[in-house]
């Protein structure tokens, strides 16, 4: 009996000092709300996104300011945009999980929802998260777009409310070339043929038309589309199969095969017979289309950007950049003018995830917490000097909108290498009030590059807004929907397929390799969804959609 009482003791020994070991990793933090978060410090692992722009995140000067405010220091990993979904993939197949994974966020339905790898916060918050706690109480819709299908909540959101960004499918013009035609920016389906009809004749070896395969807002398609029926955009899952939501059928739909945007491939077919459309953009990505752009003389009659500085360097080229105006919305032949509304674009959902390897997960949403502040929004883009990066407007200092200012930029944004900001690579909190309360000259020069704000604030809001899709219309765009692990795995071939046909069909119908006038030519191209399983596509998102809106 001693020697087994000797086991019992010695056993209970051994479980008590790896229950102390376990407890002793649980770092003991301060007064909610109060910095530094933790009383003695702390270090934790990240995998991240890089910039290019950014030098290195170890040693930049936000992550110093971070460290010495919170007593939270970071081990980095980092992956470029291009290979970050196979590096997070790999990532979660790791024996030990970072604590953290911030803007490369996995795919939450599959390891959080279906395997549990990625750490359930919502009873987190409310005793973690003050300031976060007043966004959800602002603006109480932001709680079911970061709810996933299984109730939990396991990332936290980016908000970047941006105005201009909210109408990217923009169509600039050439002002000058048009003085020289002695034409007026057009108006119509027709007016725009007409205009574009005089600069091919007038200017054979110039580009009427153009834009990119991959830049943002850099389609000239869409645009295009949008006197027919509502385009929803490219660069997405529900957009590059072109899903909209039918607001009288209460049903997700493809406009890819409606009798509409069969009309507005034929009118982009008569453009390019025209010469009008240059060939190179079904092909070009967004570097080859600003070469094009900057090529002496100005070549470029109509150019899609969501800003014109993506286009230019205003520094290098003032005069080229200060040509450029938005064209409003055409009226098609049926009368119908759309400017795409993006509205749900000002939040990116799962920026920042916890994984079930982390050992303070409270700890890390203090840290977090102080993101969702204008204070910390400004000190992460900027620079953290308040006083040397940015200050807090004086009264009187007007915002981009003409309301009172809040605040003052004193480093503006740049994309030239720097390391002393993380700029747009965080948990940004950029609400409409505060992108609009950046105090600006309201008699600013906007053909300047320190005018841009306020150049893309006059445009959107005169030439955009005013055609974007209000409560009464036919056809918006679709939320962001949350599938399960098993719905986004069945869709994974399948979105990508459909995807593909669509725009490799667009492009061949465009240039005449398949002939859109020819019914014959038009049904069978109806009839291959079939064999794609658009039918099936549908209803998975019709199902989605149900889930967060009809039950």
């Amino acid at each position: 009996m001693k020697k087994n009482l000797s086991v019992l003791v010695l056993l209970s020994l051994v479980l008590l000092a790896a229950a102390g070991a376990v407890f002793a990793e649980k770092v003991e933090l301060n007064e909610v709300g109060t910095y530094p978060i933790v009383k003695e410090p702390l270090e934790m692992t990240m995998f991240r996104l890089s910039m290019p722009n950014v030098v290195d995140y170890a040693t930049n000067d936000f992550t110093k300011h971070m460290e010495e405010l919170t007593g939270i220091s970071w081990k980095f990993d980092v992956t470029t945009n291009d290979a970050s979904e196979e590096a997070v993939n790999l990532t979660m197949l790791s024996k030990k999980l970072p604590d953290v994974l911030l803007f490369v966020a996995p795919n939450i339905a599959k390891y959080g929802v279906a395997e549990g790898m990625l750490l359930p916060i919502e009873d987190l918050i409310a005793d973690n998260m003050p300031n976060f706690s007043k966004v959800l109480e602002e603006k109480p819709e932001l709680l079911a777009q970061i709810t996933e299908t299984d109730g939990h909540i396991y990332g936290l959101p980016a908000i970047n409310e941006c105005y201009h960004c909210q109408f990217r499918n923009k169509m600039w013009v050439n002002t000058a070339i048009l003085e020289e035609l002695g034409l007026e920016v057009p108006t119509t389906t027709e007016e725009f043929k007409e205009v574009v009809k005089a600069y091919v004749e007038k200017n054979p070896n110039g580009i009427a038309i153009t834009g990119s395969t991959d830049g943002w807002g850099q389609q000239f398609a869409d645009w295009l589309i949008n006197p027919f029926i509502l385009d929803p955009g490219s660069g997405g899952t529900r957009s590059d199969a072109k899903l909209v939501y039918n607001t009288e059928t209460n049903k997700v739909e493809t406009i890819a095969i409606k009798d509409e945007y069969r009309e507005a491939l034929k009118y982009m077919r008569e453009l390019f017979d025209l010469g009008a459309i240059y060939d190179g953009s079904f092909t070009q990505n967004h570097e080859q289309y600003r070469t094009l752009m900057n090529q002496d003389g100005d070549p470029v009659l109509f150019a899609p950007y969501g800003t014109i500085s993506d286009g230019y360097d205003v520094a290098s080229k003032p005069e080229s950049y200060a040509k450029y105006r938005v064209v409003a919305p055409l009226v098609g032949p049926e009368g119908v003018q759309n400017a795409t509304y993006f509205k749900y674009d000002g939040v990116s959902q799962g920026r920042l995830v916890i994984t079930v390897d982390a050992e303070n997960p409270e700890a890390i949403l203090r840290w977090a917490d102080y993101f969702y502040t204008m204070e910390g929004y400004l000190s992460m883009q900027y620079g953290a000097d308040e006083g040397k990066d940015w200050e807090l407007a004086a009264e009187g200092e007007l915002g981009l909108g003409g309301d009172p200012a809040l605040y003052k930029i004193l480093n503006p944004y740049s994309s030239e290498p720097q390391n002393h900001d993380w700029q747009d690579v965080g948990l940004n909190y950029a609400t409409a009030m505060i992108r609009m309360g950046e105090s600006t000259a309201q008699d600013i020069d906007i053909a300047s590059a320190a005018g841009l704000e306020k150049l893309l604030y006059i445009e959107t809001r005169d030439k955009m807004e005013p055609y974007g899709q209000g409560d009464n219309a036919p056809y918006t765009v679709t939320p962001p929907l949350k599938l399960t692990a098993e719905e986004a795995t069945e869709l994974q071939v399948i979105s990508k397929e459909i995807a593909d046909y669509v725009e490799s069909n667009r492009t061949a119908f465009i240039r005449g390799d398949q002939d859109v006038n020819d019914d014959d030519a038009w049904q069978a191209y109806v009839d291959g969804f079939e064999a794609l399983q658009l039918p099936r596509f549908l209803e998975v998102y019709q199902a989605a959609f149900d889930r967060q809106f009809n039950e």
